[in-house]
């Protein structure tokens, strides 16, 4: 069984959080995290100490002895891999961390052919993380790219767990639905495509071998990084969702460029669109706690209730959870719908 967490919107949906409860409530046997450095996922491990991770996923502190892979589309900053790792081995971490040896790697080339391209882009420079991840994509893409086999022997055993139909394989997939590179808001998207199908082959799974289950991440207000980085449905501010729903919400700042977000209200559009392309089996709504910051204690009141019937209403799909905290969740009580 291979189970996807992917998000349907701009990133930055908490797939880490979902990530991280996943392993604390359900065994795997591999963990896979695609995409590449400019994307960061946060969790928390012991004594609610926050990780924010960038190539390796979120699943080491509970899972400590089970295997890690980067796939053959991952783009892997060295300096970043190295560090991540001594961390998560310093954490507790006793498992092996496996890259294949296609993946490619950041480079001086990557630098300059982002530098070549910023002043020729359609619309103006769109904003970006910066750390040349999908200039790397495009030096593979013309065979420039170092690939992370040049210099190290490849692994065999990697290829004969993806073929094992009877292993449970977890990919945390990076950004989100929202910024597929053939989706409506081209330019302003990442590299690559972010749909189940894209997802698993940028994982390297055989195809047909598995069964596939897709959880897809929303959040109550989705957000884009900041400056030139694209529509955004009924853009808002941090301050004006403090007046509306209490001063419990923060403002919230990327984890790789540490920028304060843009945020906006729910795109309707573009869940559905999220939702008719990808068609997954569960549906998790995050931050849910911004609109009911005591739902932990109260449980789902009549209001909560009345709002999260508003969410289906507007994806056309039934809410399995919702997110009420890092790596915190609540099973939607049935009774109260």
């Amino acid at each position: 069984m291979i189970t996807i967490v992917m998000g349907g919107q701009y990133g930055s949906e908490g797939k880490g959080s979902v990530v991280s409860y996943l392993a604390k409530n359900y065994q795997f046997d591999l963990v896979i995290r695609t995409g590449g450095v400019n994307a960061g996922h946060t969790f928390k491990g012991k004594k609610d100490e926050l990780f924010k991770m960038r190539q390796l996923p979120c699943t080491w502190f509970s899972q400590p002895e089970v295997p890690i892979y980067l796939p053959p589309s991952a783009i892997i900053d060295e300096l970043v891999l190295e560090s991540e790792i001594l961390l998560v081995n310093k954490n507790g971490y006793k498992g092996q961390v496996f890259v294949s040896p296609q993946a490619a790697v950041v480079t001086s080339f990557a630098e300059k052919i982002q530098r070549t391209l910023q002043d020729t882009e359609r619309g103006g420079r769109p904003a970006r993380t910066g750390k040349n991840v999908g200039s790397t994509r495009a030096a593979k893409c013309i065979r420039r790219a170092m690939i992370y086999g040049d210099s190290r022997k490849p692994d065999i055993k990697m290829e004969q767990i993806l073929q094992d139909f009877s292993k449970q394989i977890l990919i945390e997939s990076t950004q989100g639905f929202g910024l597929s590179l053939d989706y409506r808001t081209y330019p302003f998207c990442t590299s690559s495509n972010l749909t189940p199908f894209a997802i698993l082959n940028e994982a390297g799974i055989p195809w047909g071998v598995h069964q596939v289950k897709v959880l897809m991440v929303f959040r109550t207000f989705p957000i884009r990084i900041a400056g030139n980085s694209g529509f955004l449905f009924n853009e808002t501010s941090w301050e004006q969702l403090r007046v509306r729903f209490g001063d419990h919400i923060p403002d919230e700042q990327t984890t790789v460029t540490q920028k304060t977000r843009r945020v906006g209200e729910f795109d309707e559009r573009l869940a559905r669109d999220a939702i008719q392309v990808c068609n997954p089996n569960t549906i998790i709504l995050t931050f849910f706690d911004y609109l009911y910051p005591d739902i932990k204690k109260t449980g789902f009141t009549p209001d909560a209730v009345h709002d999260l019937e508003h969410y289906e209403s507007w994806i056309g799909r039934q809410i399995d959870m919702v997110g009420v905290g890092i790596g915190e969740f609540m099973e939607v009580d049935r009774r109260l719908v």
